[in-house]
């Protein structure tokens, strides 16, 4: 069983053998699984295979990076967004985590 997560931070990933037979369930949303996405290898493609949808995405026209934003818990206690930036053709060219503003007072109020 699950430990339960706050809505909108837990995806489920299920490992199927060659048979089709489920052989592992693991979250995916930890920080232990999203530093196995390799910059400069990893697409958007990748990620979204790997993570499933991002919460929210975005584009930094001066950067020229699309961002793609997933919500999680680090540890059970903290709760951070985890961001993927892409270049113009889709490649990982930096990651990173911040606080989630809707989970932390500090940054909700600038919000």
């Amino acid at each position: 069983m699950w430990p339960t997560q706050p809505m909108g931070t837990a995806t489920t990933a299920a490992d199927v053998d060659a048979s089709g037979k489920i052989v592992r369930m693991r979250q995916v949303l930890q920080a232990n699984e999203f530093y196995r996405a390799e910059i400069g290898e990893w697409t958007r493609n990748d990620v979204l295979i790997n993570f499933g949808r991002p919460f929210e995405t975005s584009y930094f026209s001066r950067m020229q990076r699309e961002v793609w934003s997933y919500r999680y818990v680090e540890n059970n206690v903290t709760y951070l967004l985890y961001n993927f930036y892409f270049d113009d053709q889709g490649t990982l060219r930096q990651t990173q985590k911040s606080p989630d503003p809707l989970r932390d007072r500090d940054f909700r109020k600038l919000f």
